[in-house]
């Protein structure tokens, strides 16, 4: 277990060289695996899908850390060989895989300990960055609570927030300038094309377009969405005009966070609480009482409105950026096949349309 220095004897943060390697620090439960409480048993160690894959794929360019905050440890839950142990199996899992976990740092503090390794304080990953070469600017930091994202901001490199364990309940507590995905082995994008300035620019226009009242198309995990600001009756109706959909015909609204849930519907029975913790994001459908904050165009006057909370990472930085709820058919001409590409959109609706 890493244990941070004394603090006569902590060294002045460290950036890391310009020339050294990038890294990514992964947080531990809920991110690289199923988020069990205070884990004890080795044996109860599951990695979450798709977790082997994406590190396999990034570990040429990056160097891989883990970075787990463990306070049941100052609380007496956990002791420090269990932790490790723990540790050691999800490490050992990895590396049957051809996945090189190069250090696990661990915090055994409470956070009223004001101790300097806690998440988001940046300890370790200045340790990281003076004792192995890493390039903190060009590094990422990966987990389910904003303490994880967050984690990233003092030294220059990039949070990255998923949905995974805890993170869909702590999403409305995360500030902006995060990059949100589903789960880590949605982040190959991220990783393998950091800086894509030109993507992170459509989406802020995109974003601006749909505060100003216009329409959108955007990409969901299933097909284009025509999007628009579904709190405004004017923008709903461009939606339907651009579309030739029959009024009659109610909308789906996408959300990227549970508190939107909460303002847009009356009430929220407990199974389809449980059905959004354990399907969303996804192609998964809610039906819930509406609220009087969304217009009745939206819902063709029915009393209920239907939500979704899309497994995309653009669609999610979109719903982030622009801080609205979306409403969002297929961008398709009502009737016809919905569009998987974005030439198809263009090809069905006409680019001037949106």
């Amino acid at each position: 277990m890493s244990s941070p220095p004394r603090e006569a004897d902590a060294p002045a943060p460290v950036q890391g060289a310009a020339s050294g390697r990038p890294a990514v620090f992964l947080d531990r439960d809920g991110t690289l695996i199923a988020d069990r409480g205070d884990l004890a048993d080795p044996a109860d160690v599951e990695l979450l899908p798709g977790v082997v894959e994406i590190l396999a794929e990034i570990q040429a360019r990056f160097a891989l850390f883990i970075v787990t905050n463990q306070s049941a440890v100052a609380a007496g839950r956990l002791t420090g060989e269990q932790v490790e142990r723990v540790n050691a199996a999800v490490v050992e899992r990895l590396r049957a895989a051809q996945v090189v976990i190069e250090r696990v740092f661990v915090c055994p503090h409470a956070r009223a300990d004001g101790c300097d390794c806690i998440k988001p304080k940046p300890h370790f990953l200045e340790v990281a960055a003076r004792e192995h070469g890493i390039d903190l600017g060009r590094s990422f930091t990966v987990g389910d609570h904003p303490h994880d994202a967050e984690l990233a901001t003092s030294v220059g490199a990039t949070g990255v927030y998923v949905l995974t364990g805890h993170g869909l309940r702590h999403l409305g507590e995360l500030g902006p300038g995060f990059v949100v995905l589903p789960s880590l082995a949605d982040a190959r994008p991220a990783f393998l094309a950091p800086g894509d300035g030109a993507a992170v620019g459509a989406i802020e226009r995109a974003a601006g377009l749909l505060q100003r009242g216009r329409v959108v198309a955007f990409p969901t995990e299933t097909v284009y969405g025509l999007g628009a600001n579904a709190l405004d009756p004017r923008a709903v109706a461009r939606v339907f005009e651009i579309k030739r959909r029959p009024v009659f015909d109610p909308l789906i609204v996408h959300v990227d966070r549970l508190s939107w849930v909460e303002r847009l519907t009356r009430a929220v029975p407990p199974s389809a609480a449980r059905l959004m913790r354990r399907f969303w994001p996804g192609p998964l459908t809610l039906v819930l009482p509406k609220a009087p904050i969304i217009p009745d165009l939206v819902t063709a006057g029915l009393p209920t409105v239907a939500l979704r909370m899309p497994a995309h990472e653009q669609a999610l930085s979109l719903l982030r950026t622009c801080g609205i709820p979306i409403c969002a058919p297929s961008a398709n001409p009502f009737g016809y096949v919905s569009p998987t590409c974005a030439e198809h959109v263009g090809l069905k609706i006409g680019r001037a349309h949106v």
